[in-house]
């Protein structure tokens, strides 16, 4: 097209402005590859428009579902006005989806006037998902999810005894098998397997590194889990599953947003546009050892001063705590212990603990403050084993952005505490499964 029209306007140029022979060879070297692109153009178009045209329709099919499943109850006019879609094109594809079993047909209760109109539903129940909720310490939680991300059925997996990453596995290959058959559903409805892990996860080398659990360190965890179970399988770490849990939790509100999670270490899960954002590699958001103090305080990991992890994470309030008594080591190995009396010391009111939870919120206020400003998020949200503190964690840290925040200070951010609860990382782990499905749909 870009040649033709060039052709129109160099036609239209006077030949005085050309020598004869300069002209002569112009007009060859131009007829030449117009006949050139209108026989290229003869040849693809066809090949290029049902390819394309194809792509279209499982894009449009992907996004009907999105629709569906975040809406809940349609009918083909509101998809069609809300998606910007042809009517007929979305008529044609809910029956196909009908077909499928991706969504019912109902008489809408209401009208408006003349014959009722059809309203369309998401059905959750065609297939599910099983996650696995692997950034525990002691235990894996192992469930099947529909795609409400409802959990269909739960199974716990001790690792107090398990030293070996192949006999980890094996135990989740049994408890997947008895999930199926104690709900009689086939292995063909399950879409895949999204599991959140404790530490960094090295997309491009399908690597767990530097976890804190030693059993998912450098390994090729997808690999054994696919082996075994058959399924594709979806690694994230559990602060970017934490994030897409909180996402779809908020609704469009959750649309952008960070998430602080507190384990044993400090992760940051970024959601931009409802998808989690890893960088390059998964990388992204791994914001334990930044240096956000100059206190004289040692890094039990690192060995470096004033990390983030040093100062805010749980084991390390515990550690300020209780260093002029028991050494950092014997603090971990413990920590349930140490934690149930520093808890009885917060409820108590006592100063030094209030003291060192003073200082961790601070130092989070501070970190939470410079989040907002890089990432301009609609929420940021903290969550995991600091639950027990928010009373006073919250205010320290909702009054450090206001103090330090250009975006705190002009503009609406929430900034929330989340509630651990059991079937948080798994609802994360079903939508990551979910939203690479519909990648795969839309290709």
């Amino acid at each position: 097209m870009g040649v033709i029209i060039f052709s129109d306007l160099y036609h239209n140029i006077p030949r005085t402005l050309f020598s004869y022979g300069l002209t002569h060879t112009l007009d060859r070297l131009l007829s030449w590859h117009i006949v050139r692109l209108k026989i290229s153009l003869r040849i693809s178009e066809p090949m290029r428009t049902v390819r394309n045209t194809k792509q279209v329709r499982e894009n449009n099919k992907q996004r009907i579902i999105k629709e569906l499943k975040e809406k809940r109850l349609l009918t083909k006019r509101d998809l069609s006005r809300r998606l910007n879609l042809n009517f007929t094109t979305v008529s044609n594809i809910c029956s196909l989806l009908e077909k499928d079993e991706f969504v019912f047909t109902e008489q809408a209760l209401e009208s408006t006037g003349g014959r009722k109109p059809l309203e369309i539903s998401f059905n959750p129940q065609v297939r599910c998902v099983l996650g696995l909720d692997l950034s525990r310490i002691s235990s894996v939680l192992v469930a099947l999810l529909d795609l409400d991300y409802k959990i269909m059925y739960r199974k716990g997996i001790s690792l107090r005894n398990i030293s070996f990453l192949d006999t980890l596995v094996e135990n989740i290959q049994v408890s997947y098998k008895e999930l199926l058959d104690e709900k009689n559903i086939s292995p063909s409805k399950v879409m895949g397997v999204g599991a959140a892990i404790p530490g960094i996860f090295d997309r491009k080398r399908q690597l767990v590194i530097n976890s804190s659990n030693e059993l998912f360190s450098n390994v090729n965890l997808g690999e054994r889990l696919t082996d075994l179970l058959n399924l594709p399988v979806i690694i994230e770490n559990d602060a970017n599953i934490a994030a897409l849990a909180q996402s779809i939790t908020s609704g469009e509100r959750g649309k952008n947003l960070v998430f602080l999670y507190f384990a044993r270490g400090i992760g940051l899960g970024i959601i931009i546009d409802g998808r989690v954002y890893g960088g390059s590699n998964g990388f992204a958001g791994e914001i334990s050892h930044l240096k956000v103090t100059d206190k004289n305080i040692v890094c039990g990991l690192c060995g470096n001063k004033g990390c983030f992890e040093g100062v805010a994470s749980l084991s390390s309030i515990l550690n300020l705590y209780y260093k002029d008594k028991y050494s950092r080591e014997e603090i971990l190995k413990n920590e349930d212990t140490y934690l149930e009396s520093f808890l009885g010391g917060y409820k108590n009111k006592e100063k030094d603990v209030l003291k060192v939870i003073n200082i961790a919120g601070t130092v989070i206020g501070n970190v939470v403050a410079v989040l907002t400003d890089v990432f301009n998020p609609q929420i940021v949200a903290i969550g995991g084993n600091l639950t027990p503190f928010y009373g006073d964690l919250m205010p320290l840290i909702r009054g450090q952005v206001k103090e330090r925040s250009f975006a705190g200070k002009n503009m609406d951010v929430k900034i929330m505490a989340v509630e651990d609860e059991n079937s948080f990382m798994l609802k994360g782990c079903g939508e990551i499964v979910f939203q690479q499905w519909q990648v795969g749909l839309g290709r």
